[in-house]
């Protein structure tokens, strides 16, 4: 059921249309490339906080409000590619743990479609070790490769 709750919260983020903007102490780049795509079709989708939203309490958080620009540092979606996808983050603040929220929209209906048992349909990516992949900015340039996993 968690896993449920992370994918509608991270959908959410797609649907209202955020970008969020980065904290005055700009100084990283990252590139983030996700390989393992099994089609072309649609987009991947990139959100990523400050916040393990794993660990947050759902019963009282309200996707609506204002939370959410203290909570997403980036959002946006790249076309998908059999060859690789590739997002291009500039200006992230140097020291800061951040979580990558990231799903392939196969329909492109911006939101991840689950089965009748609840387990997603599309693609996504984990962290290893974690369910969700994290970074922390180390400042320059700095590389991020994750794989999609399909079920």
């Amino acid at each position: 059921m968690k896993k449920m709750t992370i994918f509608a919260a991270v959908t959410g983020i797609f649907l209202m249309g955020s970008a969020a903007a980065v904290s005055a102490r700009e100084s990283a780049t990252v590139d983030i490339k996700v390989d393992g795509l099994r089609s072309g079709e649609g987009n991947v989708m990139l959100a990523v906080m400050r916040e393990d939203m794993t660990r947050r309490d759902w019963s009282r958080f309200d996707p609506g409000s204002v939370e959410w620009s203290s909570v997403i540092v980036y959002a946006a979606m790249e076309e998908s590619s059999t060859d690789g996808t590739e997002f291009k983050i500039e200006g992230l603040p140097e020291g800061e743990k951040l979580y990558l929220y990231l799903f392939h929209d196969e329909n492109g209906n911006r939101r991840m479609d689950l089965g009748e048992n609840m387990m997603p349909r599309e693609g996504f990516v984990t962290g290893v070790g974690e369910i969700i992949p994290t970074l922390t900015v180390t400042g320059g340039e700095q590389e991020v490769r994750l794989t999609m996993t399909y079920l």
